[in-house]
């Protein structure tokens, strides 16, 4: 059965990087900062203190180092904390599965929170409309872990959820 996460007015925006995109993350953090301190951000280690040193507001720490801060990020988004993840990682190099990181992005997608893979997504999702707004998003049931550190639906409520999301 497919249910609703509710999406309140202050989003909760998790941030994964990559070393070589710190300055990115500064200088966009920096454009966006006067809509990035109305929410509550949260990231790991040097992001977060990067975050918070550039926009002035606390931010939600997670443990430091790729793992440790990945798995905390993964509890969040099986627990339906996250509602937007900005992912600013080197376009050059694909998102690292040994990090962790691939699995983030395929839980982030199994539960239809929003994505933005790239500097580009992430501008549209923060101008946005609906960054001002309560709404809904329609959510999978339970997501599994299975032994190669992906995650999928266990049921077949996923067809459902894929005709709801068709555009015809």
């Amino acid at each position: 059965m497919i249910t609703n996460r509710k999406i309140d007015v202050v989003k909760r925006i998790a941030f994964v990087a990559s070393d070589n995109n710190r300055k990115s993350l500064i200088e966009w953090s920096y454009d966006n900062q006067e809509v990035l301190k109305h929410h509550e951000l949260i990231a790991a280690g040097t992001m977060a203190d990067i975050l918070e040193g550039t926009i002035g507001v606390p931010v939600t720490r997670l443990h430091d180092g790729a793992s440790a801060g990945n798995e905390q990020l993964a509890t969040r988004i099986t627990a339906q904390q996250i509602d937007i993840l900005v992912f600013f990682w080197d376009a050059v190099q694909p998102p690292q599965y040994e990090s962790g990181v691939r699995a983030l992005y395929d839980m982030a997608v199994a539960g239809n929170i929003i994505i933005a893979a790239n500097q580009a997504t992430a501008d549209f999702v923060l101008s946005s409309q609906l960054m001002n707004k309560t709404h809904s998003v329609p959510v999978l049931p339970a997501i599994q872990r299975v032994r190669t550190g992906t995650y999928y639906n266990t049921d077949a409520s996923r067809q459902a959820f894929l005709k709801l999301n068709t555009i015809n």
